[in-house]
């Protein structure tokens, strides 16, 4: 079994935006189950994607397939595995994944390419849409969508404000209609604001990590107002341990390695290809954000499929983030709570919600929350205590960042397994 060592952002001068990169084990089961004669991708590993269920991607498939290849999403991250260049290879399991590879940006040098070096944007774009029913590896969400990536994480570990705002620009110049920034710090930055602020004003939705610091309030960009903010969930539909948390955000499944809690004999992580070729689980938010991404990106193809998308423009982002906010599952207390948010986005009530609506009642459509019941069952109540950290290890807590690097190549080396 072969291991893989990832760097993290650390040390250094400067505000940064320090990606929650997450270690990685093999192998889980499915607690909610894809429903009955609802789509299921011919992918080997499929079956290992208890997030995919826990969403609703089987009958979300049904209504739309994949999405469409006009919709396109601007993945900001450490860059993408997309391309056969100097050598950084395409990888597997994105072969048939689209690509806007002509506006394709590394913002932290001004080239066209924005190759991965670390692997955390590969893993996050195949979340979005790693090539699907291709009898390869996994599945992605909305795997007809286009992929527009953009490199904003130097090969130091950071991303700065000025790349991730460069970043957001090229994304609104390109034409995109979501971007996933699957980053995030603890204060504000004014540039990225207001690249943020350019973004809405185009009708862009930007979709935003909350944040691994089990914290009661959001990371930044997710705190701007214009951003979809996203926590993540663990197996059994609680909130994961490390998830920031606060009434006005959604959550995703992002997975808990320090449990089995499938009862499969594994850690419980969100699977996808790495950029060695292996499938590797990861969680934190970074993994929950882009299931948010692809759902607004089926969300999209649904509504311009039926006439009811409307101009681009703010109108279109507070749609869009209406009809993710109010088709969500309802978690924890009724309604809207500090815990979940607006609770767990589905995707299957999203598109039916889309399918309800004609474009004569575009205009007039209620909006307001229709949150789903809660599974039978019980599930977990993580707490939500913790102090903000400049550094959180999945397996050992808070780090200070002095001691960071070494600690993380130790953690890695010991962790990280993929699939072979």
């Amino acid at each position: 079994m072969t291991q893989q060592q990832l760097k993290k952002g650390m040390g250094g001068r400067g505000r940064v935006l320090r990606r929650w990169l997450c270690r990685a084990v093999v192998v889980m089961a499915c607690l909610w189950p894809l429903a009955a004669g609802a789509f299921t991708p011919n992918d080997p590993y499929n079956y290992l994607q208890w997030n995919f269920g826990q969403v609703g991607m089987g009958t979300a498939w049904d209504y739309v397939g994949g999405g469409s290849a006009e919709v396109k999403v601007a993945v900001l991250d450490t860059g993408v595995a997309y391309e056969n260049y100097e050598g950084f290879s395409l990888i597997s399991d994105l072969a048939q994944t689209n690509f806007d590879r002509d506006n394709a940006y590394d913002a932290t040098n001004g080239s066209s390419h924005a190759d991965d070096i670390f692997g955390h944007g590969t893993h996050v774009t195949g979340t979005v849409a790693q090539s699907t029913n291709n009898d390869i590896g996994v599945a992605g969400v909305a795997f007809n969508t286009t992929i527009l990536p953009i490199k904003v994480f130097r090969s130091d570990g950071y991303a700065y404000d000025t790349d991730i705002a460069a970043g957001i620009d090229r994304a609104i110049a390109a034409g995109a209609d979501v971007i996933n920034l699957s980053l995030g710090a603890p204060s504000p930055g004014g540039e990225i604001q207001a690249a943020i602020d350019r973004a809405y004003r185009a009708g862009i939705l930007v979709v935003a990590s909350a944040g691994n610091s089990s914290r009661s309030s959001l990371d930044y960009p997710a705190a701007y107002p214009q951003v979809l903010a996203v926590g993540a969930t663990n197996a059994t539909f609680g909130l994961a341990y490390y998830s920031n948390h606060t009434s006005n955000m959604v959550v995703a499944p992002g997975g808990d390695l320090r449990v089995d809690a499938t009862g499969d004999g594994y850690a419980d992580g969100v699977l996808q290809q790495y950029i060695d070729g292996n499938y590797w689980f990861l969680q934190g938010t970074s993994m929950a954000t882009p299931h948010v991404s692809g759902i607004a990106a089926l969300v999209l193809a649904q509504g311009r499929s039926r006439g009811v998308l409307p101009d681009k423009g703010p109108a279109r982002v507070d749609w869009l983030k209406s009809i993710i906010t109010s088709t969500t599952l309802d978690l924890g207390s009724p309604g809207q709570d500090s815990t979940y948010g607006y609770g767990l986005v589905r995707a299957e009530n999203a598109l039916a919600k889309v399918n309800s609506l004609s474009a004569s009642s575009l205009e007039a459509m209620d909006l307001a929350p229709e949150q789903s019941a809660e599974p039978a069952g019980s599930w977990l109540e993580p707490s939500a205590s913790g102090q903000p950290v400049r550094y959180r290890s999945a397996t050992y807590g808070s780090i200070p960042m002095d001691q960071a690097g070494a600690q993380w190549l130790a953690e890695m080396e010991d962790m990280l397994h993929p699939i072979h």
